[in-house]
């Protein structure tokens, strides 16, 4: 049997997607229909019972979140910096209004990386996150790095320093994967709460 829905929300009620994304249903634009976003709150539009996930439903769903990643690299290569900064800036919580939560870069990272229950017991689920994240701390210390925030070679190596930790923690977690079966082992689940102690 295939899972669609990440175990812990299964259990949410419904009401909770609702109330959180209930604002967004019927946006305009983005990457999903009004229709499909209703189907991954959980809402059949057409029947008032829930609906049902299907093989062909997620299937289009992956197609279309992979073919917006590159609409968001083409937006990033081909707009001035003044139209990202409206796009991509960070909005500070005190701003928050209608949405409570509004679109930001930041907070899809972290749902991204969040790591539900069931992926301590499934090795590939952390595993990839990791990959993941080592990539992105790599990405954003190049862009410290090239913009001259590092002002002093002490600070350059604390940096190469934190990579090389990351990268050889990783490898020693797969290590023990390996030898130790599918349960998630002890070090890089406390890499994982270092990043992020408040997911």
């Amino acid at each position: 049997m295939v899972d669609y829905r990440a175990i812990l929300r299964k259990k949410e009620d419904q009401d909770s997607y609702l109330k959180r994304y209930k604002w967004h249903l019927d946006a305009y634009g983005g990457i999903f229909t009004p229709d499909k976003r209703s189907k991954l709150i959980g809402i059949n539009p057409t029947n008032p019972q829930p609906y049902k996930d299907t093989p062909n439903f997620w299937l289009d769903v992956r197609n279309s979140v992979k073919n917006s990643l590159t609409d968001l690299q083409l937006i990033c290569e081909v707009a001035h910096s003044e139209q990202l900064k409206k796009m991509f800036q960070l909005i500070p919580p005190k701003y928050y209004s209608d949405p409570p939560t509004p679109p930001s870069l930041d907070r899809v990272l972290i749902s991204l990386l969040e790591t539900h229950k069931e992926d301590y017991e499934n090795k590939e689920n952390v595993v990839w996150r990791a990959e993941l994240a080592i990539a992105l701390v790599r990405i954003c210390l190049k862009f410290f790095k090239g913009n001259h925030f590092i002002t002093s070679s002490m600070h350059d190596r604390t940096l190469s320093e934190v990579l090389n930790l990351l990268q050889s923690e990783l490898s020693y977690a797969k290590l023990r994967i390996e030898k130790q079966g599918d349960k998630f082992p002890h070090p890089l689940d406390w890499i994982i709460y270092q990043m992020w102690p408040n997911v």
